[in-house]
């Protein structure tokens, strides 16, 4: 299987892993915040950063990785997610998706919203 292949793998598995993301999201959301939904996402996060660490993909890498802090953190019960947290999270899968998207289209673009979202999960990390 050549590089391109495994890459087009990569994406199309993100696709499964995204939605499991966004449908956990909007569970906590909802007040379903138990753990098998943290844990859920939680593996989605961590298994889009270490692929994508393989591809050289950095600045999903780099998102991912704080965003996977602040669940660890939340799978600890460090961190007890309260309406400001929770939103964090929602558009840190939002904009995970949207890091992937411009990771399949080869573009190093950095969204506009990132480094602000980038703050919020640095403060809850």
């Amino acid at each position: 299987m050549s590089r391109d292949d495994l890459k087009a793998t990569f994406f199309a598995e993100c696709e499964d892993l995204l939605e499991q993301l966004s449908e956990g999201s909007q569970n906590m959301i909802a007040g379903s915040a138990d753990d098998d939904t943290v844990n859920a996402i939680f593996r989605a996060v961590h298994s889009i950063k270490g692929a994508a660490g393989a591809f050289g993909l950095e600045n999903l890498v780099t998102f991912a990785h704080c965003f996977e802090t602040v669940l660890d953190r939340v799978r600890s019960g460090e961190l007890v997610p309260d309406t400001d947290a929770l939103h964090t999270i929602l558009r840190s899968s939002d904009m995970l998706a949207d890091l992937v998207e411009l990771a399949q289209a080869d573009s190093t673009e950095i969204p506009e919203a990132m480094p602000a979202i980038l703050d919020k999960l640095n403060e809850l990390s």
